[in-house]
Protein backbone atom coordinates (compact mmCIF):
# COMPACT_ATOMS: atom_id res chain seq x y z
CA UNK A 1 0.00 0.00 0.00
CA UNK A 2 2.65 2.51 0.85
CA UNK A 3 4.85 1.93 -2.85
CA UNK A 4 0.62 2.90 -4.18
CA UNK A 5 0.62 5.30 -2.29
CA UNK A 6 4.18 7.27 -3.23
CA UNK A 7 3.35 6.33 -6.82
CA UNK A 8 0.20 7.97 -7.12
CA UNK A 9 0.61 10.59 -5.18
CA UNK A 10 3.62 11.97 -7.26
CA UNK A 11 1.65 11.38 -10.31
CA UNK A 12 -1.31 13.14 -9.19
CA UNK A 13 0.80 16.07 -8.86
CA UNK A 14 1.39 16.20 -12.42
CA UNK A 15 -2.35 14.12 -13.73
CA UNK A 16 -5.00 16.10 -11.47
CA UNK A 17 -7.40 13.53 -12.60
CA UNK A 18 -5.41 10.40 -10.93
CA UNK A 19 -8.16 11.03 -7.68
CA UNK A 20 -10.88 9.77 -10.09
CA UNK A 21 -8.94 6.56 -11.45
CA UNK A 22 -7.72 5.41 -7.91
CA UNK A 23 -11.16 5.94 -6.25
CA UNK A 24 -12.87 3.86 -9.48
CA UNK A 25 -10.42 0.91 -9.58
CA UNK A 26 -10.73 1.12 -5.41
CA UNK A 27 -14.03 -0.01 -6.19
CA UNK A 28 -13.58 -2.47 -8.50
CA UNK A 29 -11.00 -3.98 -6.20
CA UNK A 30 -13.25 -3.94 -3.30
CA UNK A 31 -15.41 -6.29 -5.64
CA UNK A 32 -13.09 -8.46 -6.60
CA UNK A 33 -12.11 -9.09 -2.96
CA UNK A 34 -13.68 -12.08 -1.63
CA UNK A 35 -15.28 -11.25 1.35
CA UNK A 36 -18.72 -11.78 0.72
CA UNK A 37 -18.82 -14.45 -1.46
CA UNK A 38 -16.63 -18.27 -0.97
CA UNK A 39 -12.66 -17.98 -2.95
CA UNK A 40 -14.59 -21.58 -4.28
CA UNK A 41 -17.37 -19.34 -6.64
CA UNK A 42 -14.20 -18.18 -8.62
CA UNK A 43 -12.94 -20.20 -11.43
CA UNK A 44 -9.89 -21.68 -11.53
CA UNK A 45 -8.15 -20.01 -14.34
CA UNK A 46 -7.95 -16.33 -12.13
CA UNK A 47 -7.55 -17.84 -8.58
CA UNK A 48 -3.84 -17.45 -9.22
CA UNK A 49 -4.42 -13.85 -10.00
CA UNK A 50 -6.57 -13.05 -7.17
CA UNK A 51 -4.09 -14.07 -4.98
CA UNK A 52 -1.30 -11.64 -6.63
CA UNK A 53 -3.68 -8.57 -5.07
CA UNK A 54 -2.52 -8.12 -1.88
CA UNK A 55 -5.54 -7.43 -0.39
CA UNK A 56 -7.33 -10.74 -1.51
CA UNK A 57 -4.49 -12.46 -0.28
CA UNK A 58 -4.85 -11.08 2.99
CA UNK A 59 -8.57 -12.16 3.27
CA UNK A 60 -7.71 -15.81 1.66
CA UNK A 61 -5.54 -16.19 4.51
CA UNK A 62 -7.50 -15.26 7.66
CA UNK A 63 -10.62 -16.99 6.06
CA UNK A 64 -8.29 -20.27 6.11
CA UNK A 65 -7.04 -19.49 9.82
CA UNK A 66 -10.58 -18.05 11.03
CA UNK A 67 -13.21 -20.62 9.07
CA UNK A 68 -11.63 -23.83 8.10
CA UNK A 69 -8.50 -24.15 10.70
CA UNK A 70 -5.61 -24.13 8.15
CA UNK A 71 -2.38 -22.35 8.37
CA UNK A 72 -1.88 -20.41 4.83
CA UNK A 73 -0.26 -21.60 2.17
CA UNK A 74 3.58 -21.26 1.45
CA UNK A 75 2.61 -20.47 -2.12
CA UNK A 76 0.02 -17.47 -0.91
CA UNK A 77 2.79 -16.05 1.23
CA UNK A 78 5.98 -15.98 -1.09
CA UNK A 79 3.49 -14.27 -3.93
CA UNK A 80 2.42 -11.99 -1.16
CA UNK A 81 5.97 -10.86 -0.24
CA UNK A 82 6.70 -10.44 -3.64
CA UNK A 83 4.35 -8.12 -5.20
CA UNK A 84 4.54 -6.11 -1.67
CA UNK A 85 8.42 -5.70 -2.08
CA UNK A 86 8.12 -4.98 -6.10
CA UNK A 87 5.04 -2.84 -5.68
CA UNK A 88 7.11 -0.89 -2.96
CA UNK A 89 10.11 -0.37 -4.98
CA UNK A 90 8.17 0.52 -7.91
CA UNK A 91 6.18 3.42 -6.16
CA UNK A 92 9.40 4.67 -4.50
CA UNK A 93 11.46 5.10 -7.56
CA UNK A 94 8.13 6.59 -9.06
CA UNK A 95 8.29 8.87 -6.26
CA UNK A 96 11.73 9.50 -6.64
CA UNK A 97 12.06 10.15 -10.09
CA UNK A 98 8.83 12.96 -10.29
CA UNK A 99 9.72 14.79 -6.44
CA UNK A 100 12.10 17.35 -8.38
CA UNK A 101 9.21 18.85 -9.99
CA UNK A 102 6.54 19.26 -7.06
CA UNK A 103 7.79 22.27 -6.26
CA UNK A 104 7.27 24.53 -9.70
CA UNK A 105 4.12 22.35 -9.87
CA UNK A 106 2.74 23.27 -6.72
Amino acid sequence: MLGLAFAFSAVNVYVRDTRYVVESTNTVLFWLVPIFYSFALIPARFRGLYQINPVAALVLMMRNVLLEGHAPLDSTLIRLVIVSVGMFGAGLLIFSRLKNGFYTRL
